[in-house]
């Protein structure tokens, strides 16, 4: 990851994410970039949600049976 405050960030909330929903899958490359590109720093409370939309979208656009 190219920004180790984002890095150290994004730890703990994946943590969080994965002790309360252990199926979600991790960020991957491109949602990592794209939370970098709209979180240049400020308040963590904009971060995590920024963090929380990638997972939001894929249970949004999962198939359910």
């Amino acid at each position: 990851m190219k920004n180790p405050k984002l890095k150290g960030i994004i730890g703990p909330l994946k943590n969080a994410i994965n002790a309360a929903l252990p199926l979600v899958t991790p960020l991957d490359g491109v949602e990592r970039d794209a939370i970098a590109k709209h979180w240049a720093g400020g308040p963590v409370r904009r971060l995590r949600r920024i963090v929380g939309g990638p997972p939001r979208e894929r249970d949004i656009r999962a198939s359910r049976n």
